[in-house]
């Protein structure tokens, strides 16, 4: 908690803000004033909170200067709800009596509308007026009226619920209040409940239908959809959650730590974190009818090992177990006697980065449908017999970098989606990978795939193997992709190595097609006619090597049109041949005496006027990377991304220049790398919306004109050998009155920071890095008011930081890290009032810590590492009263700590890395500066979070080497 309100003063130091507590139950007032004296400390005047109850006393205590009583809704209201709840498309039919019925029971709901959409949606699916009667006659009637209770309202709504629709609810008991759904997960596990009607159709459609009913009645809220517009999460209501409970709770428990659980439970949910054994009851084992075991709140990184002993004891004691949920427990070995879980289908390993293999007997689960081995680190290879699991139908296995390919026979399991990219966000139903060869046997291999059995496929994606077949010997892939069926309910489509010059006719009837993918198709010069697909939303042209022109098109088919109506985003990249989007079947043929054409000559037909070049009405994203010759396409007046590599500026210069009012008065992000050429001064008079901008590896002035970038918020600058930033004009800096970041990386000319840039006084983060160059920073830096962050990396010529830094009174985190030459901070540092990071470090001339430091009495978290020469700390260190956390690392010399260290009471953390002759004066007990330590609730010996007192160990530190990641800023690989 204490880490917490930590994290929430540093969000909200000296801001003005409004803070939501949405539906709060805390009846303490003791509590609530807490946390009251913490806002007022940290909070510039002016800042609110509103908070929402359902509980008045709580309203009461919160003590507001105005509370608001939500009232009913009107009865105008109610009855314009309970039409679009109970009625289709919201019209009361005419000349029936359901009109006069719906009117008494929003009369009775008076006005509440949770009752009103329950029951609206209760009646939806009576067609009948006599339906109608018997429900106001009878149901309504026999309700509890004098409580009007929420539990009794919805209970009506559950009990008219079919009964395969009531179980499939009332498994969401096993889930936390406020619980965010993943919907495809959520039917996996009805799966495996066979919670089915009609087991003939297929399952995933099914359980779709029931998901679908559930939400039109009500019962599901806040959905959230992907962008092919499937439900991919939603939430239920409190009071569902109340009801949803009541109902289960002689089938379904969801259990805290050593709660007793009734013998007879069916399905049981741990509410926690399972850590130990000691959290689980013995009472669970002798349930020995469990169908599901699940872990809903168990983060998903790494955790603290189960003890073998207690996932073992799970394996065996639940043989009737359906769903198994282990993941993140630690497993090192998953037990062999998983084979006697004969009824199991869902099983949930992932997270368990120490599992190396699975046991051979897991293939002996032949009811299993879901695995899940997402992000199980080492884990080198799947059972050579998984093709006996016949039944499976989803394999995770995103994030196992060590997993070899997967074993031969895979193909016969013609209902497994293989899941290898991360599962988050997607929905995996519906989903198809096929691998095929080149040549002319391919056909034969998409009859392997079974895409007969593929009716409601909405992914597909192709890839041909790069097997050591020569070029030469492929006739072609053409025939591969006429042996695909037909299949309208496609919306993705992505096609990879295909080696066909073109495509025929199969894809003529794709017309749902929502995202569509060429990559590494060297050969293809042609592409289908793009307007058969007009719900076309994304499509990318990726290494197409060959290809000159996308379209082939009369010139009268090209002037002023607007193509593809629904395309939002474009990526063409590494198309070094590409040229124009069209080329015209019109263009004129240059002859010769001996009328042999010897070329074609366009310029008599090309398109110089921009008012007449067709345009993406809707596209929001473009990326143009790597196609060098691409100098005319469609104009892009409406976009709000844009990202240029190593191509021309012809294409943007036309949109800018075209006719459109205030064309890309939209943009938002520009993204500009490898560019040869000048971007024009006008180019960014109109982007008066833009909030980041990115230039990297580019030459020349790229800057002039950013003063009318107003809205501009963040800028990167990197990776340049010659690159002006503007000096001397310091009125193209003030224009940037919203920058609140800004990075100069790998600028190899940087002398100086830009002498305009004290006036960017709205800037609030401030990174230099790798400019080898840069030798001194101005005292004017103190100009920067608002400034919170500076980050100070990789400037081998920089020797100190000027006294002006003191003024930086906002300043929250200062790094200085690998500035070999750096001899000396400013000897007074109490103007940094706010700073509460320090990390200092990779300093060779420096002998002793910065007397500065003694100033900061805000510090929370200090960072010395790579200090060659430092041998002890100075005993002011104990004066840092409000540090919490030290990191000491690398520092060879270094040999005791101060004894002003116990005075460090708010110390929570203590890193002690690769510093050998301090660790073994830190040794528990005996070591000499023990008693100075002791007292800190965490000793680690690494970053990774080995305590202090374990021994090294090298695999620890393998393990910590292969999880650190390295990240690369603005790199470009064409």
């Amino acid at each position: 908690m204490k880490t917490l309100i930590n994290d929430l003063k540093k969000e909200i130091h000296g801001k003005r803000c409004l803070l939501v507590l949405d539906d709060l139950w805390n009846e303490d007032p003791v509590k609530w004033l807490n946390l009251k004296n913490i806002l007022v400390g940290v909070c510039a005047r002016g800042s609110k909170v509103l908070v929402t109850t359902r509980n008045a006393l709580v309203a009461k205590n919160v003590r507001s200067s105005h509370i608001l009583f939500l009232k009913f809704l009107s009865p105008e209201d109610s009855w314009t709800l309970f039409r679009h709840m109970a009625f289709e498309n919201g019209q009361e039919p005419r000349n029936s009596i359901k009109g006069y019925i719906g009117w008494r029971i929003t009369l009775w709901c008076e006005g509440l509308p949770l009752f009103i959409k329950t029951i609206g949606g209760l009646l939806y699916f009576r067609n009948s007026e006599e339906e109608w009667v018997s429900f106001i006659n009878n149901e309504l009637s026999n309700l509890d009226t004098d409580k009007i209770g929420f539990l009794s309202i919805l209970m009506l709504s559950y009990d008219n619920l079919p009964s395969y629709l009531k179980q499939c609810f009332t498994y969401c008991c096993l889930f936390p209040k406020d619980y965010k759904f993943h919907k495809p997960t959520l039917i996996q596990m009805w799966i495996a409940q066979e919670f089915i009607r009609s087991p003939d159709q297929n399952l995933e459609l099914v359980d779709h239908d029931y998901f679908m009913e559930l939400l039109w009645r009500s019962f599901f809220q806040e959905v959230e959809k992907d962008e092919r517009d499937n439900i991919l999460y939603f939430k239920i209501h409190d009071i569902m959650h109340d009801l949803v409970v009541s109902v289960a709770k002689f089938d379904s428990t969801f259990f805290c730590s050593n709660e007793e659980i009734n013998e007879k439970i069916h399905h049981v949910s741990f509410d926690g974190w399972l850590h130990s054994s000691s959290q689980i009851p013995i009472s669970l084992f002798k349930a020995r009818r469990i169908r599901t075991f699940l872990l809903p709140r168990q983060p998903d990184n790494p955790c603290k090992r189960l003890d073998k002993s207690t996932y073992s004891a799970l394996v065996t004691n639940f043989k009737f177990i359906r769903l198994l949920d282990l993941h993140n427990l630690g497993i090192e070995i998953v037990p062999s006697s998983i084979k006697k879980m004969k009824h199991l289908r869902y099983l949930h390993l992932s997270y368990n980065e120490h599992i190396k293999i699975l046991p051979n007997s897991i293939t002996k689960l032949q009811n299993l449908q879901t695995l899940k081995l997402t992000a199980c680190t080492q884990l080198i290879e799947l059972p050579g017999e998984i093709n006996r699991l016949v039944n499976l139908m989803y394999l995770e296995i995103s994030g196992c970098v060590d997993l070899k390919p997967l074993p031969p026979g895979m193909d016969q399991l013609t209902k497994c989606v293989t899941v290898q990219q991360p599962a988050v966000g997607k929905d995996p139903r519906g989903s198809l990978l096929i691998e095929l060869r080149h040549g002319i046997d391919a056909p034969l291999e998409s009859d392997v795939a079974n895409l007969k059995e593929k009716e409601h496929l909405q992914v597909l994606e192709l890839r041909w193997i790069e097997d050591e077949v020569e070029e030469r010997d492929v006739v072609n892939d053409e025939p591969s992709l006429e042996a695909l069926e037909q299949y309208p309910n496609l919306k993705v489509l992505s096609i990879y190595r295909y080696w066909g010059v073109s495509f025929r006719s199969w894809q003529l009837s794709l017309t749902n097609i929502v995202e569509l993918v060429f990559c590494g198709c060297k050969k293809l010069q042609y592409l289908p006619q793009l307007d058969q697909f007009p719900s076309l939303k994304v499509l990318e042209l990726d290494s197409l090597l060959s290809m000159e022109y996308i379209e082939e098109r009369d010139s009268n088919e090209i002037s002023g049109r607007s193509l593809f109506p629904s395309l939002e985003e474009l990526r063409l990249k590494y198309c070094p041949n590409l040229k124009e989007w069209w080329h015209r079947r019109d263009s004129i043929m240059e002859v010769h005496d001996d009328h042999k054409s010897v070329g074609i000559n366009t310029s008599t037909t090309s398109m110089t006027k921009n008012d007449l070049l067709p345009s993406f009405c809707h596209l929001s994203n473009l990326c143009i990377r790597g196609c060098p010759k691409l100098t005319s396409m469609p104009l892009f007046p409406n976009l709000e991304k844009l990202e240029l590599c190593y191509c021309s500026f012809e294409p943007l210069k036309r949109t800018i220049c075209s006719t459109f009012a205030f064309p890309l008065s939209k943009l938002t992000s520009l993204e500009i790398g490898r560019m040869k050429e000048h971007l024009p001064k006008e180019c960014l008079q109109n982007l008066g919306s833009l909030n980041y901008l990115l230039i990297y590896d580019c030459h020349g002035p790229l800057l002039q004109g950013i003063q009318h970038l107003t809205a501009l918020k963040k800028l990167d600058i990197c990776s340049s050998e010659v690159f002006d930033l503007p000096n001397d004009e310091i009125e193209e800096w003030q224009g940037l009155r919203s920058l609140n970041s800004l990075c100069l990386f790998q600028l190899l000319e940087l002398k100086s920071l830009p002498l305009g840039l004290q006036h960017v006084t709205s800037l609030q983060k401030l990174m230099i890095d790798y400019c080898p160059s840069l030798n001194n920073i101005e005292d004017w830096i103190h100009n920067l008011k608002s400034l919170q962050s500076l980050e100070i990396l990789q400037c081998p010529k920089l020797k100190s930081l000027p006294r002006g830094i003191c003024g930086l009174t906002s300043l929250e985190t200062l790094v200085v890290l690998k500035c070999p030459n750096f001899t000396s901070f400013p000897n007074d540092m109490h103007g940094l009032v706010s700073l509460r990071v320090l990390n200092i470090s990779e300093f060779i001339s420096l002998t002793s810590l910065p007397e500065g430091i003694h100033d900061l009495t805000s510090l929370q978290t200090l960072d010395i590492s790579k200090w060659l020469n430092l041998t002890s700390l100075p005993e002011w260190m104990g004066d840092l009263a409000s540090l919490e956390t030290l990191y000491i690392s690398e520092c060879p010399d270094l040999i005791s700590l101060p004894e002003k260290m116990r005075d460090l009471t708010s110390l929570q953390t203590l890193c002690i890395e690769d510093c050998p002759k301090l660790l073994e004066r830190c040794k528990k007990e005996t070591g000499e500066d023990w008693h100075k330590i002791a007292h800190i609730p965490n000793l680690l010996r690494d970053r990774a979070g080995r305590k202090l007192v374990e021994e090294p160990d090298e695999a620890h530190k393998k393990l910590a080497l292969k999880k650190r990641r390295i990240k690369i800023f603005g790199c470009c690989n064409y």
